[in-house]
């Protein structure tokens, strides 16, 4: 391959001492490829004497530059070479005795910037990095005035130089004053980095649309990003450690579409307060917001499946909402309150509303050994408690089962026994529970009140109140429920068992019987409101009736799955919580006699099952 060098108008000019700085006029000069008939850019350099013992080379580009699509020989200028503005740094020299560049225009034909191109170009403020651009060298910015980098949208990967640490990254160094970076395109780094890890001095960062993956470690130990705003819904997942360590970080905006956030992906970002979590999320890797502050009231949407340990620990969140779901919650465990999931979550006193089953890895109960959590109310659609679920903890004060799904108070599920404090002094039940397993509330030595809200009195295992004061406790049940705890095992040692006052409708129950929907309620002249959602068609509203029976058509089998929801009113009282009911009905064809096969013939099948 034959190259040759040309200098375009190359005005050598010596320069006494105290002289002004040369200034060459717009002219570039380039290395020329023969065989590939391209041409690119280089330095030209010229010398400043100061005195015989003081002598700099130096890059003489100034001003607004306008690179052409073709060299003056005809060649199509496909790269920006090495060091090719580099502003002059010679610490020998006051920095303006050497020009530099303020702005400057690129063609789309060039492919390629080398190593160091703007190095120290302290006056050129705006930089745009071209869709046509398939490659940047190391350290391209370092220390350049650039306040607002541009790259452009694309579909195609740039390729950026890596490097050890934040002398020699691209972005690491590379601005002087705060800037904020566009990214429209994936970046993969040549060493496998981020890149924009330990990046210096870049505030803010727009991910466009045309963005599908980051790298691991993305922006990890950048210690000035405040904002970061995702506008790609092509995004499914956040890698390991990718924003990990932004200590400054504010705010991120997590898209639609993402899946999956992997372990420690934003661990150590002290000052994250914003950042939703969207409604497609599946799966959060271990402490993954660790030490991150998050907004006081914090939701995990209805689609998550797993939580891995450590997820959310050393939070500011003091009202946790798990939102509701038929499906459950996988989370990690761990051997003690130093890695569970709730168990190290809170910094402050916080309440956990849980819309789901949750199941431990370990096995373990959800708020095993928990230290903040001071009230956990259980959702409509939970169907049962873990074996020791909230055992040895020593800051729930109230206990709250809304679900008329929960039939058993499991073994162990709020023993107190080894706290070091007195703990869960309120429990409610709901109406549906039938069963209260051994040490299920055993050294609840707090425990003051506890509403029984089933009609009939649950069966206990031997003691389930182990080692707690009966006589310091009321017992609150149903109207007209009073003898029958009073005679009954366990409830009986009660020494203070007292009616309910009716402020508000009890939870009603339904069930399926000889294929009729029934609805019970220990409210008595309630009226009951109910509706019905299926996963595919709608949603439907039934008209509201105090007759829940009525015949069950025959049906050819085409099985789906509805859930009934009902609640009941009564003038006076407030209205009761929701209760829910899974329901698995046949739809045989035109139920409806309309002519056509839709969701309308479940309807009907609703309908006639509710009694209308």
């Amino acid at each position: 391959m034959k190259k040759s060098l040309l200098t375009i108008a190359l005005m050598l000019t010596a320069i006494a001492a105290g002289a002004t700085v040369y200034q060459p006029g717009d002219d570039l000069n380039y290395e020329y490829n023969d065989e590939q008939h391209t041409a690119t850019v280089i330095p030209m350099r010229d010398t400043y004497k100061q005195d015989e013992y003081h002598i700099a080379y130096y890059n003489t580009y100034r001003g607004d530059i306008v690179i052409p699509e073709t060299a003056p020989n005809g060649y199509t200028v496909v790269a920006i070479g090495n060091n090719a503005f580099q502003r002059t740094r010679d610490s020998r020299f006051e920095r303006d005795h050497f020009p530099t560049i303020t702005s400057i225009s690129i063609p789309k034909t060039v492919k390629k910037i080398g190593t160091s191109a703007f190095n120290c170009c302290d006056s050129l403020k705006a930089f745009t990095i071209l869709s046509t651009i398939e490659e940047i060298g190391n350290t391209v910015f370092d220390n350049s005035g650039i306040t607002l980098l541009t790259i452009e949208d694309s579909d195609q990967t740039l390729i950026i130089g890596g490097g050890s640490n934040t002398s020699v990254t691209v972005f690491g160094s590379g601005f002087k004053s705060p800037c904020t970076v566009y990214a429209g395109r994936n970046i993969v780094t040549k060493d496998g980095k981020g890149p924009f890890q330990f990046a210096n001095n870049i505030t803010e960062i727009t991910y466009g649309p045309q963005v599908t993956t980051f790298s691991k470690h993305e922006c990890w130990r950048n210690s000035i990003v405040q904002k970061v705003k995702i506008l790609s819904t092509q995004i499914t997942d956040i890698p390991e450690g990718a924003f990990g360590e932004c200590s400054v970080l504010e705010s991120i905006n997590l898209p639609e579409n993402l899946s999956t956030i992997q372990n420690s992906a934003f661990i150590w970002c002290k000052n994250l307060r914003d950042a939703v979590l969207p409604s497609t999320l599946k799966s959060i890797g271990g402490q993954t917001f660790d030490s991150c502050p998050l907004t006081p009231e914090y939701t995990i949407p209805a689609s998550m499946e797993e939580i891995g340990n450590k997820a959310f620990n050393n939070s500011d969140i003091t009202n946790l909402i798990i939102e509701d779901c038929d499906k459950p919650l996988t989370i990690g465990g761990g051997n003690n309150t130093s890695n569970t999931l709730f168990g190290c979550m809170f910094k402050e006193p916080a309440s956990v509303y849980v819309g789901r089953d949750i199941t431990v890895l370990e096995g373990k109960g959800p708020f095993q050994f928990t230290d903040k959590v001071t009230s956990v109310t259980y959702g409509p659609q939970v169907t049962k408690l873990n074996e020791g679920e909230a055992w040895r903890t020593s800051s729930i004060e109230k206990v709250i089962i809304k679900s008329t799904k929960v039939t058993t108070i499991t073994k162990d599920a709020f023993n107190q026994n080894g706290s070091d404090k007195k703990s869960v002094a309120v429990v409610v039940l709901s109406p549906s529970i039938s069963t209260i397993e051994s040490g299920a509330f055993a050294a609840c030595y707090a425990l003051k009140e506890f509403y029984a809200n089933p009609v009939t009195p649950p069966t206990c295992a031997t003691d389930p109140f182990n080692w707690v004061d009966k006589k310091a406790v009321t017992l609150y049940v149903p109207r007209g429920s009073v003898d029958a705890y009073k005679e009954a095992p366990v409830w009986k040692d009660f020494f203070n068992i007292e009616e309910q006052e009716e402020t508000k409708c009890a939870t009603p129950m339904v069930t399926l019987v000889d294929g009729k929907l029934q609805f019970d309620c220990a409210t008595k002249g309630v009226t009951y409101h109910y509706d019905y959602s299926y996963p595919k068609g709608g949603t439907g509203v039934l008209t509201p009736s105090s007759d829940g029976s009525a015949d069950l058509i025959a049906q050819v089998p085409v099985v789906r799955t509805v859930t009934v929801s009902v609640y009941a009113t009564r003038a006076g009282l407030e209205d009761s919580d929701m209760a829910v009911f899974d329901l698995t009905i046949n739809n045989g064809g035109d139920v409806n006699e309309d002519g056509v096969v839709d969701v309308a013939d479940i309807s009907t099948v609703i309908t006639k099952m509710a009694g209308k």
